[in-house]
């Protein structure tokens, strides 16, 4: 009994080996199985049925027979899908023909600039060029002239002895107007008075204006030469102008002296009248109805060479 009751205990324990290696190889399959199945979902094929081979039992220390084992797989790459291949190719494509179509522009610009340039200037251009300037424009009259007369130098010296000319015609009774031109530009207040070597009391000259118009005022018996000159502050003038009074004579006699000398009457000295409510500042020369006259009327500076003429300029200023 003894011995049946061992070999029923070894007995026992050879089935209970045998299920355990049992177990082992279900697991092992199960593993392989699932690998299997990974793979096909990493790749999208199904995986080819492989030969069955034996895996070699691993066994660390510590580790019983039949216990679980752990593969570790290693990590795959998924290959890119056709779509993607073809964005890709797209996207290369685009930026190499931008490229290209830059690179051939650029070159078409620098070789037509570099011809363009070899050409010369277009029969546009040229055309352009032809076209002669616009004449000057008169500057503004300051008076109401009956006439004008238009008087041309090429250096501002020259002014004087083309006035003086001027006085020797004859010319119709009233007020004719003197147009100073240089090429094409009109004298200016300061290159009229600069031809004369007037140069005007300090604090005078900045109230002057540009805008100056000499004149001829002719009688049935002699011709006078004046201007008009706009002026900024007419009250300041006024003050300046007698301010400079006592010098006024010796510093516009190359202007007065076109006109004739000093004679009979000479009064070294200005006095006053009126006339239409203007006071006139004048200074006899002779007795011929010349001196030294001037007054502000509006924003006018008026300078003549006789009485006479001062008053047919008030009116005519008067009435524009």
């Amino acid at each position: 009994m003894e011995e049946t009751g061992e070999k029923l205990e070894f007995l026992h324990r050879e089935d209970i080996r045998t299920m355990a290696k049992d177990m082992a190889r279900l697991r092992e399959e199960e593993a392989k199985n699932e690998r299997e199945h990974i793979v096909q979902l990493q790749t999208g094929k199904k995986a080819q049925p492989q030969q069955e081979t034996p895996l070699p039992a691993l066994q660390e220390s510590g580790t019983e027979p039949g216990a679980e084992k752990v593969v570790l797989i290693p990590p795959q790459h998924k290959p890119q899908s056709l779509l993607e291949k073809i964005v890709v190719r797209v996207v290369v494509a685009s930026i190499t023909l931008f490229l290209v179509a830059n690179l051939i522009a650029l070159g078409y610009y620098v070789l037509s600039k570099k011809g363009s340039s070899q050409q010369g200037p277009s029969p546009e251009g040229q055309q352009q060029e032809q076209i002669p300037a616009q004449p000057a424009l008169p500057p503004e009259s300051l008076i109401h002239e009956q006439n004008s007369l238009l008087v041309e130098y090429t250096d501002a010296s020259q002014i004087p002895d083309l006035l003086s000319q001027s006085l020797q015609e004859t010319l119709a009774p009233g007020f004719t107007r003197i147009l100073l031109k240089n090429g094409g530009e009109y004298a200016s207040t300061q290159t009229f008075l600069g031809a004369f070597f007037i140069f005007p009391l300090q604090g005078l000259g900045p109230l002057l204006e540009e805008t100056t118009t000499p004149f001829l005022y002719a009688t049935n018996s002699k011709n006078r030469l004046g201007f008009v000159t706009k002026v900024q502050n007419a009250e300041q003038a006024a003050v300046l102008m007698k301010s400079w009074e006592p010098t006024l004579e010796r510093d516009t006699t190359e202007f007065f002296g076109i006109m004739g000398e000093k004679g009979e009457g000479y009064i070294s000295f200005f006095r006053t009248t009126l006339y239409q409510q203007v006071s006139i500042r004048y200074q006899t020369l002779s007795n011929n109805d010349f001196g030294l006259v001037y007054a502000l009327l509006q924003d006018r500076l008026l300078v003549t060479g006789s009485l006479e003429s001062m008053k047919a300029l008030i009116d005519n200023i008067s009435t524009q």
